[in-house]
């Protein structure tokens, strides 16, 4: 199989591709995200920057196959990226705590030949928290670098009530959709599990 080059600087999703003994080597992509303008609708918003990453990468490395993501968390009209700092963390807590949000994440999976881009989504309802409990939460698990500011793999069921839908979803790589995707460019993802 061609080794597929991961266009993410997310150590969740190296754990997860790491998870399926495929081999990939992760670079950062050269691709300023924060440009993207959020026009309303979540999939076309993650579906842009992901295809941006993987365009990006694939400039630099023209015979590889390149493996993108993009995550949000949306409610209500609204986008959570990645925090800046603490205040705005706490701010997204106070906002998603007690409520049902939406969790979208986008594959980007291209060659010189072939692009395809699909996004996902995965409902998830946050437990409703104390500004005590939020406050620990946040001091005790990192929340720079995720969208919403959390992350459901190290608070789990402390903040999260419930999910509908693909748990890898929420942690930046939905692996069943990857399958399908890598199925378009021939790899069987089921020979590396």
């Amino acid at each position: 199989m061609q080794s597929i080059l991961l266009a993410s600087s997310s150590l969740r999703r190296k754990a997860l591709l790491e998870r399926l003994k495929i081999t990939f080597t992760q670079i950062s992509p050269p691709f300023d995200e924060e440009k993207v303008p959020f026009e309303g609708n979540p999939s076309h918003y993650v579906e842009t920057i992901a295809r941006g990453k993987g365009e990006a990468v694939l400039a630099l490395f023209p015979g590889e196959l390149i493996l993108s993501a993009d995550t949000t968390v949306y409610c209500e009209g609204k986008i959570y990226n990645k925090p800046s700092n603490f205040l705005e963390a706490k701010k997204f807590y106070d906002e998603l705590c007690g409520r049902t949000h939406e969790v979208w994440t986008a594959i980007s999976i291209r060659n010189k030949n072939l692009s395809i881009t699909k996004s996902q989504t995965t409902a998830v309802t946050l437990r409703a928290l104390t500004k005590e409990q939020i406050e620990i939460l946040l001091q005790r698990f990192p929340f720079s670098d995720k969208a919403g500011g959390y992350a459901i793999q190290e608070c789990g069921s402390l903040l999260v009530a419930s999910i509908t839908g693909c748990y890898d979803n929420i942690v930046g790589l939905p692996l069943g959709l990857l399958a399908d995707l890598l199925q378009e460019f021939e790899v069987d993802i089921w020979k590396y599990v």
